[in-house]
Parts: C-alpha cells; sequence; structure tokens
C-alpha cells in the first residue's frame, strides 16, 4: 500500500491507465485481487470507479463477482459521495 501511494505521487502516473488486452484498470485490478487498502488509496488519488474493462466490468461489479464484500462497501461509500453519482440520482440518468 505504501508503495502504491508513493508511486502515486510521481510526475506522470496515470490513477486511470487502462490495460492494452483486458481494459482493466488499477482500480479494478486491486478490486479483483481484494487489495481494499490499494483501492482506498487509488479512490484517494482520483481513480475512477465507472471505468468498465472488457471482461470485467466495472471495480464494483468485479468485486461483487469475486465476493469482495470489503471492498464492495468502500467502492459504494464513495461513489455515494461522488459529485457524478449524485448528479446521476438527481436528473434521474444513468451512465453510458
Amino acid at each position: 500500500v505504501d508503495i502504491v501511494a508513493l508511486l502515486l505521487k510521481q510526475e506522470g502516473i496515470e490513477v486511470n491507465k487502462v490495460e492494452r488486452e483486458g481494459g482493466a484498470t488499477p482500480l479494478i485490478i486491486a478490486a479483483w485481487k481484494g487489495r481494499s487498502e490499494v483501492v482506498k488509496v487509488l479512490l484517494e488519488a482520483g481513480a475512477d470507479s465507472s471505468v468498465k474493462s472488457n471482461s470485467w466490468g466495472t471495480a464494483l461489479e468485479t468485486a461483487k463477482k469475486r465476493g469482495e464484500t470489503q471492498i464492495v462497501k468502500i467502492l459504494t461509500e464513495h461513489m455515494a459521495k461522488s459529485p457524478t453519482t449524485l448528479q446521476m440520482k438527481k436528473t434521474n440518468t444513468t451512465a453510458v
């Protein structure tokens, strides 16, 4: 976790960088691997929880599929605080 936090402080690091093959972001990979502390650090660094990979879906969908209940809770709470989520609730629309 400390290494991830340190790396995220480096200039030019893209917290939402997408893998070429699967389209997963670091947040999706952390959710898949069950790394709740890394998920927290990535979210604090501005990771976009709405990004979908080609095969796993969003980080939240991935965590649900993998049975990672703590990560599901972290992501759900984060999304509830997200301006995008709040805006969507107000306008009653869904993200594309």
